[in-house]
């Protein structure tokens, strides 16, 4: 009984946990401060303005190419305010997460680099750029559109995960446990690749196992299953070993139509 219900509620209990703990990393952990967050903010603010492939340019110094983009002053001084932070022994405040040190618009764009962040595709960021343009649009200052931006990745995995354990016929405690696993929702609540991928990979888990469990596949679950795992192989090339298991799909007794296509190809 006792697993009957953990397997039946795995879906609510998975929304239950991970958006209270989601939000207080997402408000509470300092801007920057996430796993590389500051190359993945940035990368998510350069798609948000459009410029989805990474710029280039040559440290005359070093005579090192560097990936990033032009980028107003004010967004890098707000960044780089609580990096420096990170170096001393004094606290953070969370009173400061919502001050800006410069005012934007004001001093002509300057170059930044984002090396640790692009060589992702801009659909990794999609929710967060989605969310700080928008942000943009109304005029919104820089702190909201920087913890709108989390906000907008952490709906956007809390959905991916919930459909994914809806899905699963089997096995939801055990995809359940991997989303919460504080790994998870940390990258989910901060600016970071990974929050799409496993969002992606468990939403592509669980219809993948819903298509073997029913034996049978429509045309709309094999549209959804390739841009799953397209977009999972993009993000992470080793995430593309996932799709094999769409091999199954074709041989199920209710996909003849699958293998009737393939036949006259």
């Amino acid at each position: 009984v006792w697993r009957r219900a953990i397997s039946d509620s795995a879906t609510v209990w998975f929304v239950a946990v991970a958006v209270p703990f989601g939000l207080l990393f997402a408000l509470t952990i300092p801007p920057s401060q996430g796993i590389d967050e500051s190359s993945h903010f940035f990368r998510a603010w350069f798609v948000s303005t459009g410029d989805v492939v990474a710029q280039s340019k040559t440290d005359e110094t070093t005579r090192l190419r560097h990936a990033g983009g032009e980028i107003d002053p004010c967004v890098v001084s707000y960044i780089s305010g609580f990096q420096d932070k990170a170096y001393s022994p004094d606290d953070y405040s969370i009173r400061s997460y919502w001050t800006q040190r410069d005012t934007c618009g004001i001093s002509p764009s300057t170059w930044y680099n984002a090396d640790a962040a692009a060589n992702y595709p801009p659909a990794a960021y999609f929710p967060q750029a989605v969310a700080i343009a928008a942000s943009r649009a109304v005029g919104a200052p820089l702190a909201w559109s920087f913890f709108l931006g989390r906000l907008a990745g952490l709906v956007a995995f809390v959905l991916l995960g919930a459909i994914g354990i809806h899905l699963l016929p089997l096995g939801k405690g055990a995809l359940m446990v991997i989303g919460l696993l504080p790994t998870s929702i940390m990258s989910a609540a901060t600016y970071n690749a990974d929050m799409t991928s496993i969002g992606l990979a468990m939403f592509g888990v669980g219809l993948v196992g819903r298509c073997i469990s029913d034996k049978t596949i429509s045309v709309r679950s094999l549209v959804a299953l390739s841009a799953t795992f397209g977009l999972l192989g993009a993000i992470k090339p080793p995430y593309a070993v996932l799709s094999l298991v769409v091999l199954l799909i074709p041989w199920l007794p209710g996909a003849s139509w699958i293998r009737a296509f393939l036949t006259r190809c």
